[in-house]
């Protein structure tokens, strides 16, 4: 499944990575199409945060990673810091 996200003026084309978070990837395309608001983050400068609120994903760590690639989309269940 190929996904097109739209921040402010620019649009970029991702997919979703069904083989390696397949839980994550089928409980993410239950709320398509997702709209939030999209901000810079505060503690590395690369990335941008969507503030999901009392939103759970429904879905505990999956393929995860402290070191994402860029363009990599991370789904943070919550519990750590």
């Amino acid at each position: 499944m190929n996904l097109t996200i739209n921040a402010g003026p620019f649009t970029f084309k991702a997919r979703m990575e069904w083989d390696a978070a397949p839980l994550t990837c089928a409980a993410f395309a239950k709320v398509l199409p997702f709209h939030s608001k999209l901000i810079q983050a505060r503690w590395s400068c690369e990335s941008a945060w969507i503030p999901l609120g009392d939103y759970k994903l429904g879905v505990g760590f999956e393929n995860h990673t402290s070191h994402p690639a860029p363009g990599d989309i991370l789904f943070y269940p919550g519990g750590y810091s």
